[in-house]
């Protein structure tokens, strides 16, 4: 849909509604599995359940509708002049983990928060490793995004961090618990949550059981139902793809957290604002008019509104295995509306380490795990020169620990993994408080 077509869509009452609906309801937008479903490996989309609570805050705030109206105009304005290009730069967004645990398996570890971030960011560089599943017709449009998430280093009062946070709530499903009509307890301290660090200058990812089957939701910039909440809220059960994530098939891969932060970069879903419509676009030029959600790649048929979807889109809803892909025009609605709308979040400093704090000479992200199949060792490997001296540690894909040891090496050091069965493992060195990790493949 091209820009006059937007700007004359919006004048359509119908649409209004449907486009309003969809700005503020996806600032809480939840999706969700039934639990007979989620063992069969298939989904059922439900409505968002805070569709009231939605309406009380667009009554509250009579005035939004066409603030949003303005937001979009501004927005696609910024993409037809090329501004936000002009003013790209480096992209870092420094993100917290607020890990909110009333069991003990909702206190997820960080070897599993690592696991999530370098997911996101293979998945935001075109590195994820599913680009094969992208069907041939629609390759040419996927895009590399070019930003890079990092655990935030500082907290809000400039003291180091490790990015992750970790609080018990006496309240069993925090993540839906309210405590008023508007209001979700996960986001206040008071409440059973944990406040939101400034989201000006950190990306905010509470992670704690949901309830009622809910995966995640997140909010749109300048869209959320009230400020606390602006950031997103994931279920415990599909952070990354290790850990509590390995009994959530299909939903094992850590795609959930890329979707939701698509949303709030300010993408909607490829069937657009509402329930789904081959009259109602999602702003974005190259994806194709869509009339609603598919929920697994395995479906034969991948067309309508007269074309075929682009079903492995990050922003649909199938099987994490088959998410592949942001397109050139979703790359454009994104870094665009960081450089409109979440600016200060771009010079943000709290990727860096307060002074006196900076990783030792050669503990960068250069260091390099792999598995040496001809000799049957793991090999861990630095492209600056030591000494490195530090624990090593090798876990299965569940998380749990299998072998430990203090090593002292110079570039490379080899372990011995006859003793480890074939499988995914993951690799990681600590020195202090660095700790690099990798995921390696042993066979036999």
């Amino acid at each position: 849909m091209n820009n006059n077509l937007i700007r004359e869509a919006l004048k359509v009452l119908n649409l209004q509604k449907l486009y309003l609906h969809a700005m503020l309801m996806f600032g809480i937008c939840l999706f969700a599995i039934s639990s007979s479903n989620a063992q069969s490996g298939t989904q059922e989309l439900q409505r968002c359940a805070a569709d009231d609570f939605l309406q009380e805050a667009l009554e509250a705030n009579p005035g939004l509708f066409e603030h949003l109206q303005e937001m979009e105009s501004l927005l696609q304005e910024n993409i037809r002049s090329g501004s936000w290009a002009e003013k790209r730069s480096s992209i870092a967004i420094p993100v917290v983990f607020h890990v909110v645990w009333n069991r003990s398996e909702e206190n997820i570890s960080d070897l599993q928060i690592f696991d999530q971030l370098e997911i996101l960011n293979r998945s935001f560089n075109m590195n994820n490793r599913n680009l094969h599943t992208v069907p041939s017709q629609f390759r040419n449009l996927i895009a590399n995004i070019d930003i890079e998430f990092c655990l935030a280093a500082r907290d809000p009062d400039g003291n180091p961090t490790t990015g992750i946070t970790r609080t018990f709530t006496p309240i069993e499903n925090v993540g839906s618990e309210r405590i008023d009509f508007l209001r979700r307890a996960i986001h206040f301290s008071e409440a059973g949550g944990v406040d939101h660090w400034d989201p000006d200058r950190y990306l905010n990812v509470w992670v704690c059981r949901i309830g009622g089957g809910l995966i995640g939701n997140a909010t749109f910039p300048n869209a959320m139902p009230y400020p606390e909440a602006e950031g997103v809220v994931i279920d415990y059960r599909y952070v990354g793809s290790i850990g509590t994530a390995v009994e959530s098939r299909p939903y094992d891969g850590g795609k959930t957290l890329i979707h939701e932060i698509g949303h709030y970069f300010n993408l909607f879903h490829p069937w657009g604002p509402g329930s789904g419509s081959c009259d109602v676009d999602d702003f974005v030029e190259d994806t194709p008019l869509q009339i609603g959600p598919y929920f697994s790649c395995d479906e034969s048929d991948r067309f309508s509104c007269g074309s075929e979807d682009i079903v492995t889109n990050f922003m649909d809803y199938p099987e994490d295995d088959c998410l592949a892909m942001f397109t050139h025009g979703q790359r454009e609605r994104m870094l665009s509306s960081l450089i409109s709308f979440r600016q200060p979040l771009l010079e943000s400093d709290a990727c860096l380490p307060p002074m006196g704090h900076e990783p030792s000479v050669g503990q960068d992200s250069d260091l390099q795990f792999s598995y040496l199949f001809n000799a049957g060792k793991i090999a861990l490997f630095s492209n600056d020169l030591g000494p490195f001296s530090g624990n090593l540690y090798v876990y299965d894909i569940a998380g749990r620990l299998i072998f430990e040891e203090s090593i002292a090496f110079d570039r490379i050091h080899l372990v011995n993994a006859d003793f480890l069965l074939p499988g995914v493992y993951i690799t990681c060195f600590n020195k202090t408080n660095n700790r690099y990790c990798g995921k390696i493949l042993i066979g036999k």
